[in-house]
């Protein structure tokens, strides 16, 4: 996976519009560790630590807005179905910047805060 946002991340730097993008990276499943107990690439105690903190299902979720320079965490559950709605406020330039995206995950409706 970082190879390809690697590669992602030189294609959009060499068409000059890295800092102008948003990007949303997510997976259709969760973080297995059942599958890398059973597999070379093991793995590391921080990761372990991490999945047997939780006892629900963790879908990854990345997204950078335009000229963003440091990353934020945000560990409150969401339902992923709220994506819908949050990539039609970024079209409509509801939510133009991380300050946005916060407060944008800090106001779901309750309905959307079920995993």
């Amino acid at each position: 996976m970082d190879k390809t946002l690697r590669e992602i991340k030189l294609e959009l730097q060499k068409s000059n519009i890295w800092d102008e993008s948003t990007l949303i990276l997510t997976s259709d499943h969760w973080l297995r560790k059942d599958f890398w107990d059973n597999t070379l690439s093991k793995l590391n105690k921080e990761e372990t630590d991490l999945c047997n903190q939780r006892k629900e299902a963790l879908v990854p979720l990345i997204i950078k807005m335009p000229h963003q320079k440091k990353a934020i965490s945000n560990d409150k559950s969401f339902n992923a179905i709220a994506l819908h709605n949050l990539v039609l406020d970024i079209y409509k330039d509801k939510v133009s910047n991380e300050k946005d995206l916060v407060s944008w995950l800090d106001n779901l409706d309750d309905s959307l805060k079920k995993p």
